[in-house]
């Protein structure tokens, strides 16, 4: 059996037209990004979050978006989430 891949990853790009409900993932990275406290990290980068988040807003304000440019900038935004590192205590 083939192994099961993270729902985030799943999702295949194409130009399949998108539902609002299809940005309900991106939605809340974003709104995830855009509250977090930027202090708490030792390797924030505000360049690389910046460009995350300007994408993401660009395809949540694009009625025409397709699954995949939203399954990019979803990805995209992931990949500065996830090299975040916490300053230790």
């Amino acid at each position: 059996s083939a192994e099961q891949k993270p729902a985030i990853l799943s999702v295949k790009t194409g130009g399949a037209p998108a539902t609002d409900e299809d940005k309900t993932n991106l939605i809340f990275l974003t709104e995830f990004a855009q509250t977090m406290d930027r202090d708490q990290f030792m390797n924030y980068d505000d360049q690389a979050m910046d460009a995350a988040l300007t994408e993401a807003q660009a395809v949540l304000e694009d009625r025409t978006a397709t699954k995949g440019q939203i399954c990019d900038a979803e990805n995209a935004l992931m990949q500065v989430l996830l090299g975040l590192r916490i300053i230790p205590e």
